[in-house]
């Protein structure tokens, strides 16, 4: 069975992202949302591919964080609130360096869309 999957790419109106990777810049990114299913989602995804040349002896790295659906658009104008989902993540035992390790993928990924 195969899946159903959706993806938004994101950038920011300098169209950054989009020409980092055309060019091939040393770290450029590719940033978007992605769900799955043919149904109303009730999470979508960011998720974040850094591309590395292999010839650099760096490896190309994804990273992915959950986004409840309905704080996909406060993710995307820059108004989403992660200190709220940062106490939530606290409150069920999650370290302190995995609660900052997903702010600053959070923050960064929120960052790359703006303006």
């Amino acid at each position: 069975d195969s899946q159903h999957i959706n993806s938004v790419y994101l950038d920011n109106a300098a169209m950054e992202l989009y020409n980092g990777r055309l060019d091939k810049t040393p770290g450029a990114i590719a940033l978007r949302i992605r769900w799955y299913g043919t149904g109303d989602p009730k999470i979508a995804f960011v998720e974040r591919k850094t591309h590395n040349d292999s010839w650099t002896g760096k490896v190309s790295v994804k990273e992915r964080f959950g986004l409840p659906i309905d704080e996909v658009m406060n993710f995307v104008e820059g108004r989403y609130d992660w200190r709220t989902e940062a106490e939530k993540m606290r409150q069920k035992g999650k370290s302190k360096e995995e609660v900052e390790q997903w702010r600053m993928l959070v923050c960064q990924c929120q960052n790359a869309v703006k303006y």
